[in-house]
């Protein structure tokens, strides 16, 4: 009877031993995959970090040129008024000439055509600024997790 129940001990306590072993190594795998996961996903926020700074470093120059186009069309309206101002003055003195009436008119087309330009940059610019927030929203949420 001792013999028998040894050997059961025995029988159970190897039984025992194997499951532990077993759930070991799959407590090791998941580690490694966890660790894994871990890494990649510590390089894909790295990899988003860089693309939101290369979107906030794009976005300060767009910001510049939408300023200098601002420039350029006030620059252009204080223009195009001078010249409404001299092309009235030549009219009054029956002067003329369609010379004239065609640069005023180009100018004023020029200025409506910035004017158009510099609404499209702002719309761009707005954009890419929601993108950015977007981005550091991601990022922020991802070093959370």
């Amino acid at each position: 009877l001792k013999e028998g129940a040894d050997m059961k001990l025995s029988n159970t306590s190897q039984l025992l031993n194997n499951e532990l072993m077993t759930n070991y190594n799959q407590l090791q795998i998941a580690y490694q995959q966890t660790l894994s996961n871990a890494e990649n996903l510590n390089s894909s926020v790295q990899i988003l970090h860089s693309v939101v700074n290369e979107t906030i470093e794009q976005n300060r120059r767009v910001h510049m040129d939408v300023r200098q186009v601002f420039n350029y069309v006030q620059n252009l309206t204080e223009t195009s008024q001078h010249l409404e101002t001299l092309y009235e003055s030549m009219r009054q003195q029956n002067n003329v000439t369609l010379l004239t009436v065609f640069v005023y008119k180009n100018i004023i087309d020029t200025v409506n055509e910035l004017d158009s330009t510099s609404t499209e940059l702002i719309r761009n610019l707005t954009a890419t600024q929601e993108h950015i927030s977007q981005q550091r929203q991601r990022i922020e949420k991802l070093e959370k997790e």
